[in-house]
C-alpha cells in the first residue's frame, strides 16, 4: 500500500484475512475502504486471489476508483457499466472489477464466478431486500466465490429482518438458515396491521442474543469517537459522473474556458462564465434568465449516503451555494424534517436552537457563506454539495460544526463533486488555500 494505516485498520485488515468471509460494521469515516483494498493486495501477493469484484452503489463508483489510484501500490481495475459491461468483463483482464448493485445480471454473475476469488459487497444493506433482483444476484455471487467481505456502517437501518439477507451473504445460511418465511416464523411475532391484510413483524428477544453471539468472530466495528490515532477533522471526496444532458451543455459552454486557468482571482465577468459550468455540475442552469433543469447526480449521490451518516439519529449539516440546491434539497429531504439557514433567514438564532435541541430536524441545510457566528454542534457531519468562490466561506462553514460543544470527538465532512469539471478544480483551489494557512501559521511563534 502507498499509504501509512492507522493502527485500527491494520487490525481490521488481519482480521478479514484470517476469514474466508467477515464483515466490516464500521462508522463512516474510519477508513473501511481501505482496509478492502489492503485485503485484496494481500491475497493477491499470497496466490490465493488473482482477481476480485467490488459491488457498491453507483453513486460510488468513482471513490473506489480514487481509492484505489490513492492506496494500492499496484492494483489495476476496470469500471462494468453502460451496455457494454459484460463485453468489457469478458475481455479486460485486471485485479479488480467494480460494478454497481443494479448492474448486476444473471451472465455477469456467471462470469465473475469463474473469473473472479474474492467479493467485496459495499453498502451491503443495499442487499437487503431478499424479494429484489438485486439481492438474489448478490446472494449468487456469495454462494459460489470463496473469499467475501460485506461492509456497512448502517448494516441494518430499519429492522431487523433485514439481517437475514445479509448473513445469508455473510455465513451461506449457517446461523439463520436458507428459508426466509422459517426465519421469520422462528424468531418474530406477526401482527396484523388492522384493516389491512399487511402483518407486522416485531423481533422475538431472542433474536438479539443469537444476533450478538452470530456476530462474534465474523464481523468487526470501529466508532470514530473511539479511534485515538484518526485526526480530529475527516475530509471524504465523493466525485460523481454528469448525466449526459449535463455533459452536452458542459461541452457546449467550456469550450473556451481551460479548467486549468481557472483561479478565484480572475474579474467578475470571466468569473460568471465558469460560474455557469458550476450551475451545470450542479444540476441546473441559467440561460437568458431562463431556468433549464437538470439531472442532478449529486442530489442522488448524497440521498445514497445519508442513511448512514444519520443512523442512530444523529444529524448532519448540508452546504450548497445556490438557492436552487436549497429548494431541490427541502424538497427531496422532507422526511427529514430539514432546517434551513441561508440568507432569507430573518431568526438564525431560533432555526440554530431548534437544530440543536430537537431530534426530529436530523438536517439543516446551509448556504454557504451565510452560517457565520452560529453553532451547529449537534451535526459531526457536514457535506458540501458546492463551494463558492472563496476560501473564507468555506472555513466559515466548517467551523460551524467544528467548535466547543462539539461532543463527538470526529467531524467528517464529505465533498461530493462532479468528475471531469470545476467542482474539482474549485476544491483543489481551496485545499491549496487552506494548506497556505495552515503552513503559514505553524511558521509562527503562538
Amino acid at each position: 500500500m502507498k499509504t501509512q494505516p492507522f493502527e485500527h485498520q491494520i487490525k481490521a485488515s488481519k482480521f478479514h484475512l484470517q476469514r474466508y468471509s467477515s464483515a466490516d460494521y464500521s462508522e463512516q469515516g474510519t477508513g473501511k475502504t481501505w482496509v478492502a483494498i489492503n485485503v485484496i493486495e494481500k491475497r493477491i501477493e499470497a496466490g490465493q486471489i488473482k482477481r476480485a469484484l467490488i459491488v457498491c452503489p453507483a453513486s460510488i463508483l468513482h471513490v473506489w476508483e480514487s481509492e484505489i489510484e490513492k492506496h494500492s501500490s499496484f492494483l489495476t481495475f476496470t469500471l462494468l457499466r453502460g451496455s457494454q459491461r459484460m463485453e468489457i468483463f469478458k475481455e479486460v483482464d485486471t485485479h479488480c472489477y467494480i460494478i454497481s448493485y443494479d448492474s448486476l445480471t444473471s451472465d455477469i454473475v456467471k462470469l465473475a464466478v469463474r473469473k473472479c476469488q474474492q467479493v467485496i459487497f459495499d453498502e451491503v444493506h443495499k442487499a437487503k431486500n431478499i424479494r429484489a433482483k438485486r439481492t438474489r444476484l448478490a446472494l449468487a455471487l456469495a454462494r459460489k466465490i470463496p473469499y467475501r467481505l460485506q461492509m456497512s456502517g448502517t448494516p441494518w437501518p430499519n429492522s431487523l429482518e433485514d439481517i437475514f439477507s445479509l448473513f445469508l451473504i455473510l455465513d451461506r445460511g449457517a446461523t439463520f438458515g436458507t428459508n426466509y418465511y422459517r426465519f421469520l416464523e422462528r424468531y418474530f411475532y406477526a401482527r396484523p396491521i388492522p384493516r389491512t391484510r399487511i402483518k407486522r413483524y416485531i423481533a422475538k428477544p431472542i433474536l438479539k442474543h443469537i444476533l450478538k453471539k452470530a456476530l462474534q468472530g465474523k464481523a468487526i466495528r470501529y466508532l470514530k469517537d473511539t479511534l485515538r490515532d484518526i485526526p480530529p477533522k475527516i475530509y471524504q471526496t465523493i466525485p460523481v459522473d454528469l448525466s449526459p444532458a449535463q455533459r452536452k451543455y458542459y461541452r457546449q459552454l467550456s469550450h473556451d474556458l481551460p479548467i486549468e486557468e481557472f483561479s478565484f482571482e480572475l474579474p467578475p465577468n470571466i468569473l460568471a462564465k465558469y460560474e455557469k459550468l458550476q450551475q451545470i455540475a450542479s444540476g441546473f442552469l441559467y440561460l437568458d434568465n431562463q431556468l433549464v433543469e437538470l439531472d442532478n447526480p449529486k442530489a442522488q449521490a448524497l440521498l445514497d449516503l445519508l442513511p448512514n451518516v444519520l443512523a442512530g439519529g444523529k444529524k448532519a449539516v448540508i452546504a450548497c451555494k445556490y438557492r436552487y440546491e436549497i429548494e431541490l434539497l427541502k424538497s427531496l429531504l422532507k422526511g427529514y424534517h430539514p432546517l434551513v439557514l441561508d440568507g432569507t433567514t430573518t431568526n438564525k438564532g431560533k432555526v440554530c436552537n431548534k437544530f440543536q435541541t430537537d431530534p426530529t430536524h436530523q438536517v439543516l441545510i446551509m448556504q454557504v457563506g451565510c452560517g457565520i457566528g452560529v453553532t451547529l454542534t449537534a451535526a459531526d457531519t457536514m457535506i458540501f454539495l458546492s463551494n463558492t468562490f472563496n476560501y473564507a466561506d468555506r472555513y466559515q462553514s466548517e467551523d460551524r460544526i467544528h467548535r466547543a460543544g462539539q461532543r463527538s470527538r470526529r467531524v467528517l465532512y464529505i465533498d461530493i463533486i462532479a468528475k471531469d469539471t470545476i467542482d474539482e478544480r474549485i476544491l483543489r483551489i481551496l485545499r491549496k488555500k487552506k494548506q497556505r494557512i495552515e503552513d503559514t501559521l505553524d511558521n509562527q511563534q503562538m
